[in-house]
């Protein structure tokens, strides 16, 4: 006889709990069950796929790294115009303005604290720009009161990261590192990074890159409004003969109005003008990254979704270019925006990372932030005034600090 037929028992079987759920969930969530497998597919692809050695070996170096910067030698005070004496002649000092005629103090201590922050401790990492961020909390004893004026602070910031570089690359292969060379954070020639390439199969795709920030208080957040002025023309390079008239506006603090210096005496001979984008890279330094790591955590930790929508923004702003260079509108504006839909009650924590996508593309297509910019701040009468950022930058999307345009 013939063979017998095979066994269809369980084809016809009633569907379980689980796969019916599966099926609403896709009819509710994703519109259809080929966009659900289309958007799994390119989640797939744009995340790396990161095997237990991996993820183990990139611990023990982001352990090694942070061990080495703690225990990093500290300088004696010295003059700030002078500090690049102490720089190795292989390190180039990485801001292209010129600090012989600065004031101030340098001494360099070891990083107060030293930080994962950004998309690696999120899970929203994706290719093909594999970065893992740190972040170097500078000492208080490095810094000096008046280091919000006259680029002083970028100074210090330059020359500390500068000394960060040397004692790494004097350790390379100790760490087991390709390369130690400066960055920009997003095109910003006031805020270069170290970018720190690992070796080793698997570890080589990734980079670290080192960021600095300081203590949230340690400058008055009302002296960096879009409104205040914090260079002096007396550092220009055609007026070196007054420079001496920068220690003398330090003495007295200015009123608080608009075009004034934030420190400069009453008698001043005419108002100088603001410098909002000078104040934002130094709000940038002010605890910033430590605070947007943990708003955004706390968002997809409510809606677990917007991991998964994160990723997806990041290829579709790769896919035209729209990440690159300075003023691009980064994974990292995408994800500040969903906060901000949540706040709001846009999103909701049963949302798909779809549906999540759906709506943030819908609220960029009807607002206009060149004209009527939004703010995470609730409105207060103390905060800078959103028509004041209007007339400083094109367009304004302010962080909770109530200071800090994200675009600028």
């Amino acid at each position: 006889g013939g063979r017998g037929r095979p066994k269809i028992a369980g084809l016809y079987r009633p569907l379980t709990h689980e796969e019916l759920h599966q099926m609403k969930e896709t009819e509710n969530l994703f519109n259809s069950n080929l966009m659900k497998l289309q958007i799994a597919e390119l989640l797939s692809e744009v995340r790396p796929r990161q095997k237990a050695s991996l993820r183990q070996q990139l611990e023990q170096l982001l352990h090694s790294l942070r061990s080495t910067l703690k225990a990093l030698p500290g300088t004696e005070q010295t003059d700030l115009c002078s500090a690049l004496s102490l720089l190795p002649a292989k390190v180039r000092y990485p801001l292209p303005l010129d600090p012989s005629n600065v004031k101030g103090k340098f001494q360099f201590r070891p990083p107060e604290t030293v930080k994962v922050v950004g998309s690696y401790l999120l899970g929203t990492v994706a290719k093909p720009d594999l970065n893992i961020d740190l972040v170097l909390q500078i000492p208080q004893e490095c810094l000096q009161a008046k280091d919000h004026l006259n680029y002083r602070y970028f100074h210090k910031r330059a020359v500390y990261l500068s000394l960060v570089a040397s004692h790494l690359r004097r350790r390379k292969r100790k760490l087991g590192l390709l390369s130690v060379k400066f960055s920009l954070a997003s095109g910003n020639p006031l805020l270069p990074i170290l970018v720190v390439s690992p070796e080793g199969k698997g570890l080589s795709e990734y980079t670290v890159r080192l960021h600095t920030t300081i203590s949230e208080s340690y400058f008055k957040m009302h002296k960096l409004g879009p409104d205040r002025n914090n260079v002096r023309r007396n550092i220009l390079p055609d007026q070196t003969d007054q420079t001496d008239q920068t220690d003398k506006t330090d003495q007295t603090d200015s009123s608080d109005q608009p075009g004034k210096p934030s420190d400069a005496p009453e008698a001043a001979e005419e108002p100088l003008p603001p410098t909002p984008h000078y104040n934002s890279a130094l709000l940038r330094e002010t605890g910033a990254m430590e605070r947007h790591l943990s708003e955004v955590f706390s968002a997809v930790q409510e809606c677990p979704a917007m991991s998964d929508a994160i990723v997806l923004c990041k290829a579709w702003l790769r896919q035209r270019a729209l990440d690159q260079g300075y003023g691009g509108f980064t994974g990292f504006h995408c994800a500040m925006l969903m906060v901000l839909l949540l706040q709001q009650k846009k999103l909701n924590r049963l949302m798909s990372s779809y549906q999540i996508l759906r709506i943030l593309f819908q609220y960029l297509a009807t607002t206009d932030w060149t004209k009527e910019g939004v703010s995470m701040t609730k409105a207060d009468p103390s905060l800078p005034s959103l028509a004041s950022f209007h007339s400083s930058f094109d367009v304004v999307f302010l962080d909770s600090s109530g200071y800090l345009n994200l675009c600028s």
